[in-house]
């Protein structure tokens, strides 16, 4: 299945109203590990197919600056929307890269595929929850590649 196909489907799936509510529990169990991660205030954590986006309201209420994008312009929507009413400080950007100036505790969103997506911006955490698996296939060790420089 090439890209578009899958960011088609994701699209008609948001767009149908799939939502999820609650941040994936491993990340929680994870990163509320003080002795492992110790105080996270600050730090930057990107995630790579962020879909609507839970996992980073999640961070952004342990103060860290959060970055996510995902291939869905119907997820990034949504996410921002339903961040936005519950009062996060919620940027869009229509670049393939992000701003470092971004706030503790405030969330940047952006539309963009794993082959175009590039940025100065060096991240303290990369969170991928199986995003990867919508890309090419022989895009993947590039980009896991690109994943380590950042």
């Amino acid at each position: 299945m090439v890209l578009n196909e899958q960011q088609a489907i994701w699209d008609r799936l948001y767009k149908s109203g799939l939502a999820v509510r609650y941040p994936w529990s491993l990340v929680v169990s994870t990163f509320m590990n003080r002795l492992l991660f110790g105080d996270l205030r600050g730090k930057k954590v990107l995630e790579y197919g962020c879909g609507d986006a839970v996992n980073l309201a999640f961070f952004a209420d342990l103060r860290m600056r959060s970055f996510g994008f995902d291939f869905s312009e119907a997820s990034i929507a949504r996410g921002a929307e339903n961040l936005t009413g519950r009062g996060y400080n919620v940027k869009i950007t229509s670049k393939t890269t992000f701003d470092e100036s971004t706030e503790e505790g405030s969330i940047t969103l952006g539309v963009c595929d794993f082959q175009s997506f590039r940025t100065p911006t060096k991240f303290d955490y990369i969170l991928d929850r199986g995003a990867l698996a919508c890309a090419n296939f022989e895009d993947i060790p590039n980009l896991i590649d690109y994943i380590n420089d950042i």
